[in-house]
């Protein structure tokens, strides 16, 4: 169960993952999300059988308050299908807290992949792109981090949420940092699960010119201007090095226009939203991908695809990604936000084929070691069945 049906970031492609090799094993899964964001064109795959009330328009901020026609269908569909336990993924943008109210008596586990659970906004960042280290309430006002009309429903949200926290039978996090920040808050997690995928087609050797990839939605917080002015430095000294930007969203003007100021146009390449087969693919002739997020990376899915591919990785040195990178190992970790130590990295991998190739086998050997989605998924159906047989919080975990 989660807000969106639609593969649009790593939370829906981890819902795709494991109910395929859930059903693999023999489990009958039933996926239900929101009408919200429903893509009509069919652009993006679908990963929902089960649809109910969820809306963009500016009602959401109520809504995902107070989502009553949603969790009446909720309860009916989880009757219908009789099911043991309801894995609840994404919620409180779209399912509001009533969802757990709607499901008492059924084992609930739910997966943190961000700090919705204790932030307004999510990511736990201030406008001025620094780490929020307060807990929910005037302080998210006072910040400017959510408008005042916003934070009237939201603060209803947010006590509905702390009023129904018991009817979570558990809750896992997809990573440390997740759990250090949920709990840093108050709100207590019972087990970690990183994240496990499924295996992608390992790259081709690596041919000239030296490629940077990014991929991701273009958002003020994924650090895409950072990156531009990262790899500015970075033809001044690779400058047959070529940057590819996969994705789309609210950034992509400005990014290009800031490009263009740059004198990089020619060298960088705006790709737009690709299907992930092709996007995989794509990314297969990097020589090294980047992610300069600004704010604490929950999971870090995208460098676990990387490793995967056999791609090495340049990251930010915070939230999931300190967990999915292996410094100097699998790639490098620069300071957040830090432009030179970002560009020396990327220059080191650009200049040096051989190093670019050695760091990406050594993350293909520790994802299929760490992140297989087999291991992540045999943790789950273990606290299933756990959770189904009625075990108290302290046997589950």
């Amino acid at each position: 169960m989660s807000d969106y049906g639609y593969v649009a970031g790593g939370a829906e492609l981890f819902i795709e993952g494991l109910s395929k090799e859930l059903a693999a094993r023999g489990v009958e899964v039933k996926v239900m999300a929101t009408r919200a964001g429903r893509d009509e064109e069919g652009a993006k795959p679908r990963i929902a059988g089960e649809w109910c009330f969820g809306t963009t328009s500016p009602l959401r901020t109520v809504v995902q308050t107070a989502n009553f026609p949603a969790a009446r269908q909720v309860r009916r569909v989880v009757e219908d299908f009789r099911a043991d336990v309801v894995h609840l993924h994404l919620f409180l943008t779209q399912l509001s807290p009533l969802v757990l109210r709607a499901l008492r008596g059924i084992p609930v586990v739910y997966t943190a992949h961000w700090f919705r659970a204790v932030c307004m906004t999510g990511f736990k960042m201030l406008p001025d792109g620094s780490a929020c280290r307060q807990r929910a309430g005037v302080s998210c006002l006072r910040s400017g981090c959510v408008r005042w009309w916003d934070w009237l429903p939201l603060s209803v949200q947010m006590r509905l949420l702390a009023g129904n926290r018991k009817h979570l039978t558990a809750v896992a996090a997809s990573s440390e940092a997740i759990r250090r920040r949920l709990e840093a808050d108050g709100f207590q997690v019972d087990v970690t699960i990183p994240y496990g995928i499924r295996p992608l087609r390992e790259r081709p050797a690596l041919e000239w010119p030296p490629r940077i990839g990014f991929a991701g939605r273009l958002v003020a917080g994924k650090g895409g201007s950072v990156l531009l002015r990262a790899f500015g430095r970075v033809r001044e000294r690779a400058p047959d090095a070529l940057l590819d930007i996969y994705g789309d969203g609210p950034e992509l003007g400005a990014l290009r226009r800031q490009a263009a100021e740059l004198g990089l146009a020619g060298s960088v390449n705006f790709h737009g939203y690709l299907a992930q087969a092709e996007l995989q693919e794509k990314l297969g002739t990097a020589w090294v991908q980047a992610a300069p997020t600004l704010f604490e990376e929950p999971g870090g899915l995208v460098a676990l695809e990387a490793a995967w591919r056999g791609t090495a990785m340049v990251a930010s040195d915070s939230g999931g990604f300190a967990e999915s990178v292996a410094d100097g190992v699998t790639g490098y970790l620069t300071p957040t936000g830090d432009v030179e130590k970002l560009a020396e990295a990327l220059v080191a991998l650009c200049r040096d084929r051989e190093l670019a190739e050695r760091l990406g086998r050594a993350g293909r050997a520790r994802a299929m070691e760490l992140f297989a989605m087999e291991r992540m998924a045999g943790s789950y159906l273990d606290l299933y069945e756990r959770l189904a047989g009625g075990k108290e919080a302290g046997d589950r975990c």
